[in-house]
């Protein structure tokens, strides 16, 4: 994606200078400047040496005919990487002049002077960085390369091929803030570079990561690098077939010029262009194919100046921009996409044809087809294009093309839609829009049909002020967010893109005015955008919700979320930069309150949690028993026992003694009292590892069946099987609308007990006889009759209260939460209460005060039948 201050110039090599990031105190200024003083190595970058004579930093002057350089990654997101070339520092922390994704210090293989310094954000795109190396250097260049904070995430393999070109063979290896620093040259055989990779690991930045010595110049065997000319002089070049008048039966009047314009049917038949009554593009003739097919016209003399092919399907447009750069004022340019042109056409190439007069581009993807005639200088937008639309695969346009075809005339570019037909004529220059604009909406189909167009180009095309009235069915700022953000998957698609995102209206009239509805959502998102997309979007799903109390608190470093959240008219707020995502969810507790202050609640929505229908219903039905009891702190809607087959009653909710949170409604009084300023004592870890493995008394509600779902685990940690048991297998997440809890006003502590108690005293003891398979994992250990809605309750023994080895063994029969080494999950005063295939069954052991109701001659499980190995 271009920067939006990104200058066009004459000539196509300052072209591509200017779309990378220069830094602003350029390197061949300051090169005659002294080399900074050696500082200590995490602010200057030099490694510290005892009385260096050498330049940049080495111990000793390098030999004759070798030259002194040191490279150093950026350090984490804000201290900038150290490139120095034969004594004088492109880049430097002191500099400051270092940007996120690969930093480039370019040094003239003559001069030996360093005469360019780039930043290229490839955290965002790597268009830019690969039309630099392309087309933006000259010669055999030397470049010092290094990374700071994040460049890997949008560096594609074209980039990373380019690189290879410059003797790289470790760019591969380059993953998701990884450190990379190399020195290379244009035309040196891969591999033959000086480069080094460091690994992230398990740290949020890799370690910086540096190289230094004495290098030759040239470096080794060069090889030139060609890039492919793609343009064609034509003006007496071979031209096809005659056709009077291109097929138009009455001519064309002295002020115009016949045009054929024919886009091939599917990938069979080829592209035609007929100018003045003689083809001069086919298949063929003048390489006609896929991609673009172009000619440029003088407007004076009518005559063909030049024919271009450009197959961007396979390759980037760079060549196809250069080629619309050297084209003059009032030029006019005809152009056809045949099979595919979209596959890598870039946002540059969007700009130089809007230019020319084009507006339909925003929606050209995978094998659509384009007919087009303009001028250079043309006035508004060129009267004389259509599109056809064939595939659901999105074309992406950046924020500066898509402001670019407003202003050069098309006030229809935003209605269009997957498959539609667009007919635009057009002209660089236009004041105001194109009269003769036109959209056919498209219906369901494979390949489009073929363009088909005869029509005479005049010379000069006009433009007219008035601009048509946007269609109601048009989503502007999510078409925006969509054309500068990419991996969103559906929610970006032809079919979803137009929609517009509208809070789900509240059904039940009885919870008109709850009180719920006014508790603030804070929502804390990590690093998976498309995660926080999905969390946004189930929480609009959620009937009653009110955007205003929703607030993404996003990471200062991070505002891609923010952009995000705008698009569903939730609120944003800043927090400064952490290096653990528990920090961030301290600092966005201590903000809820600042922005909401009377809040007497807040809800939390973690990272990764996508959320059920009933979200806020079920926080709704739980307030009451929550305000009425001071041992209560809140609601979690997270069940750490919630797998497939059990736990799967979405009427019903426990208390427990333990905090599970992902997605949590939390008193603000327990937080004043009991977190605030005190984190680290209490939440240090993820809520999910431990808050509170002692709430001392308090209590939270859960349910038995989830209201959230957190995506599966990636990754690496030391925890990884506890992780994958929680998160990894098959959950069950209640999906009905509105269910009603059946205990609801039972949640309070002393009702909540008189509950527990008639359910023990109802219920049926299980026979013990056969609990060795369950205690030695050979099976369930356990016959449970086939009756409906009955409860069950098993007794075992305990040596102390904090013994849960039995306990332990029965979760894992149940199919439960169990890792070794860990305790059960979801207990209330030392028992476990679930459902298991409709049934209620709770595990008591003989430490709690529920083992007084175990019937008489009834055998509890007894440390003695333990395996040996834990007994």
């Amino acid at each position: 994606m271009a920067p939006k201050d990104a200058t066009v110039l004459k000539e196509p090599a300052q072209q591509v200078a200017q779309n990378g990031d220069k830094v602003k105190d350029a390197a061949h200024r300051d090169a005659e400047k002294p080399a900074p003083p050696v500082k200590e190595e995490a602010k200057q970058g030099v490694p510290p040496a005892p009385s260096p004579t050498g330049k940049c930093g080495l111990k000793e002057e390098c030999p004759k005919g070798k030259y002194a350089y040191f490279i150093k990654s950026g350090d984490g997101r804000d201290v900038s990487p150290t490139m120095c070339f034969d004594g004088h520092y492109a880049m430097s922390p002191e500099k400051a002049n270092g940007k996120r994704g690969l930093n480039i210090a370019v040094v003239n293989e003559k001069t030996l002077k360093i005469e360019d310094v780039r930043n290229f954000d490839t955290y965002v795109e790597d268009t830019i960085l690969v039309r630099y190396l392309k087309l933006g250097m000259k010669g055999e260049n030397i470049v010092l390369v290094a990374t700071q904070d994040e460049a890997s995430f949008n560096l594609k393999d074209d980039a990373k091929n380019w690189l290879s070109n410059y003797g790289s063979s470790m760019i591969d290896k380059l993953k998701f803030r990884d450190g990379y620093v190399m020195v290379g040259q244009r035309g040196l055989t891969q591999g033959s570079a000086i480069e080094k990779h460091k690994s992230r690991q398990n740290k949020e930045f890799a370690d910086t990561v540096l190289i230094s010595g004495c290098m030759p110049i040239p470096m080794g065997k060069l090889t030139p690098v060609e890039v492919k000319e793609e343009q064609k002089a034509n003006k007496d070049d071979k031209v096809g077939i005659e056709l009077p008048n291109c097929g138009i039966k009455d001519g064309c009047g002295l002020n115009s010029f016949p045009v054929h314009l024919y886009t091939g049917r599917e990938n069979k038949d080829g592209p035609k262009i007929c100018i003045g009554g003689k083809y001069v593009l086919a298949k063929g003739l003048n390489d006609g194919g896929r991609g673009f097919n172009i000619v440029i016209v003088d407007p004076k003399t009518k005559d063909v100046i030049r024919v271009g092919h450009f197959d961007t399907y396979a390759e980037d447009s760079s060549n196809l921009e250069i080629f619309l750069e050297m084209m003059n004022e009032k030029e006019i340019i005809l152009a056809v996409t045949h099979d595919d042109a979209s596959k890598n056409f870039n946002a540059h190439g969007l700009k130089i044809f809007e230019s020319l007069g084009a507006g339909m581009l925003e929606k050209m993807a995978f094998r659509d087809v384009w007919v087009f005639t303009g001028m250079k200088g043309i006035s508004g937008h060129s009267l004389l294009e259509e599109t056809h639309y064939a595939s659901q695969i999105r074309f992406r346009l950046s924020d500066h093309a898509k402001h670019l075809f407003n202003e050069l005339g098309s006030g229809m570019i935003q209605n269009l839609n997957f498959r539609d037909i667009w007919v635009f004529v057009g002209q660089k220059g236009i004041q105001g829009f194109g009269e003769l604009e036109q959209i056919e909406f498209a219906g369901p189909g494979g390949w489009p049909r073929p363009i088909d167009k005869k029509m005479c180009v005049p010379t000069e095309i006009k433009g007219s002020k008035i601009k048509p009235d946007p269609l109601a069915n048009k989503n502007e700022k999510r078409r925006k967010f969509c054309s500068k953000y990419d991996g969103y998957g559906d929610f970006c698609e032809t079919d979803h893109i137009d929609e517009l995102l509208t809070p789900a209206p509240l059904a039940d009239k009885a919870l008109e005015n709850h009180a719920i509805f006014q508790v603030p959502i804070i929502i804390i998102p990590g690093l998976n955008h498309n995660a926080v997309r999905m969390q946004l979007e189930t929480l609009l799903m959620n009937p009653g919700i009110k955007p205003e109390m929703v607030v993404v608190m996003f990471d200062e470093k991070f505002d891609e979320p923010a952009a995000l959240a705008e698009l569903f008219k939730f609120k944003t707020a800043q927090l400064s930069s952490s290096t653990k995502y528990v920090f961030q969810v301290e600092k966005a507790l201590e903000k809820v309150w600042t922005l909401y202050p009377e809040a007497k609640h807040v809800i939390v929505l973690e990272e990764e949690v996508i959320l059920g229908p009933d979200f806020l219903y079920f926080l709704a039905q739980c307030l009451t028993s929550v305000n009425a009891d001071d041992s209560l702190i809140g609601v979690s809607t997270f069940n750490d026992n919630g797998y497939t087959g059990v736990s799967s009653n979405p009427n019903l909710a426990y208390r427990v003694t333990q905090f599970p949170g992902l997605g949590f409604l939390l008193k603000q009084s327990f937080y004043l009292a009991h977190m605030k300023n005190d984190m680290k004592s209490c939440c240090l870890k993820r809520s999910w590892e431990g808050w509170f493995t002692d709430l001392n008394g308090f209590e939270i509600i859960v349910p038995d069946m989830s209201r959230v779902y957190r995506r599966p685990y990636e990754g690496l940690s030391e925890q990884a099987d506890f992780l994958k048991e929680l998160f990894n297998r098959d959950r069950t997440t209640n999906l009905e609308p509105s269910p009603k809890l059946t205990n609801a006003d039972s949640l309070t502590k002393y009702k909540y007990e008189e509950e527990i108690n008639t359910l023990i005293k109802t219920s049926m003891a299980l026979d013990t006889t056969n609990v060795e398979d369950c205690l030695l994992g050979k099976g369930l250990g356990f016959y449970i009759p086939e009756t409906t809605s009955k409860s069950f309750v098993i007794f075992f023994e305990q040596a102390k209260p904090e013994d849960y080895r039995i306990m332990s063994l029965l979760c894992r029969c149940f199919h439960l939460f169990y890792v070794e080494h860990y305790n059960p999950r979801g207990l209330h005063n030392g028992m476990l209460r679930f459902t298991y295939n409709g049934h209620s069954i709770l595990f008591i052991g003989s430490a709690t005060s529920y083992y007084k109701m175990m019937p008489s001659g009834y055998k509890p499980i007894k440390i003695t039948q333990l395996p040996a190995e834990i007994r």
